[in-house]
């Protein structure tokens, strides 16, 4: 999995329609810089998944909206249907989710929590 952050970028691979682009997170890496989106760019789809790469894709997208809006056990449910689809290339984007819900869960974010992953704020 190639892993991208930016939209300009991400636009034009878009444009060209030879590539599956994701979106996975919005990162902040630092409190003075602006959140930025990461996408991967999936390069490993099996003959067998063409198909269904619309669908797939689809799902990907619910999975992300279902996260941002804290609908954890929609996310969960998601995960199990795409788990292993693309070679596996996003499965450890979706464990690291999993990790994260099952945190969210035991501590929920506040209230104005936006869906932003900010790493600085839980370091020690």
């Amino acid at each position: 999995m190639n892993i991208l952050f930016g939209s300009p970028t991400i636009d034009s691979l878009r444009e060209d329609g030879r590539f599956t682009i994701l979106e996975l997170d919005i990162i902040q890496a630092a409190e003075d810089r602006a959140p930025e989106t990461a996408y991967c760019i999936l390069t490993d789809i099996g003959l067998g998944e063409i198909n269904q790469l619309a669908d797939k894709v689809d799902m990907h997208h619910q999975l992300i909206d279902a996260y941002r809006s804290q609908q954890w056990d929609a996310c969960l449910a998601i995960m199990q249907l795409l788990y292993g689809s693309w070679n596996g290339e996003v499965d450890s984007f979706y464990i690291e989710l999993a990790k994260r819900i099952a945190e969210y869960k035991l501590n929920p974010p506040p209230e104005n929590w936006d869906g932003v992953l900010r790493p600085y704020l839980t370091q020690s």
